[in-house]
């Protein structure tokens, strides 16, 4: 841009010079021209080239003129909102959600080729709906009659088990009709499960009653097939430099 700010500014004073010399010229050529419209011609084009020199010598630094909106590699002026955005809402306010469910079924009644889907609910209030509870996540049993459920706040699980339809009509979701079994945890095993939890629930057998528009069952032969334990913590870096 300098080279080119130069370039230009040589080039103003080039044209000057030459209607400088078209002057001179015109004054020794035609002895006959009036002189005073000579001499008013020449303070006029004194006073052109004064102010021409005096606008090249204010020099106003580099174009810096900014855009709101940039685009290249320095940062954007153009910004949405206040601060960071990031998901997940508030900061701080966020429930921890690190609690996952593993577990297995044993047997199914009646035996059925259609999937099953595992939900597990967080703070159940609504077990006829399933529309009121603080958090759920949905995992589908696999081939081998395993499911892993993840990212569960804490709070009171409830697992419920859905056989659902196939082919075209398959939605993974609970509505009033569909065929579902309820985990029966007499114990309260389940309840108050705090943050970065695992729970395991082997051997699970479940009753889908399809004569019986209630909801059927699902239940261990004993308590010890329920496992809840505290998931190590990952290590986080020291913030101490050992040097």
């Amino acid at each position: 841009m300098e080279w080119t700010h130069s370039k230009c500014q040589h080039s103003h004073y080039a044209h000057y010079a030459a209607s400088l010399l078209t002057l001179l010229s015109i004054s020794f050529t035609h002895r006959d021209v009036d002189t005073h419209a000579l001499l008013c011609f020449s303070l006029y084009l004194v006073i052109w080239l004064i102010c021409a020199a005096c606008g090249d010598a204010a020099d106003l630094g580099p174009d810096r003129t900014d855009s709101p909106l940039r685009i290249g590699a320095d940062e954007p002026s153009l910004r949405f909102g206040t601060g960071s955005e990031s998901g997940g809402g508030v900061s701080g306010t966020r429930q921890i959600e690190d609690t996952v469910i593993h577990g297995n079924i044993f047997d199914v009644r009646p035996a059925t080729a259609r999937p099953i889907f595992a939900f597990a609910y967080v703070n159940l209030r609504d077990p006829v709906r399933f529309l009121e509870f603080d958090d759920t996540e949905i995992a589908l049993v696999q081939a081998d009659q395993t499911f892993t459920i993840e990212n569960l706040a804490a709070g009171d699980l409830t697992l419920v088990f859905l056989l659902d339809e196939v082919g075209v009509n398959q939605d993974g979701t609970i509505v009033d009709g569909d065929p579902i079994a309820i985990f029966q945890d007499p114990n309260a095993t389940l309840a108050s499960i705090s943050a970065n939890t695992q729970v395991s629930v082997e051997n699970i057998d479940v009753n889908f009653d399809l004569d019986d528009p209630r909801p059927g069952t699902a239940r261990v032969e004993s308590e010890s097939n329920i496992i809840v334990s505290q998931r190590p913590r990952e290590p986080q870096d020291s913030l101490v430099d050992p040097l």
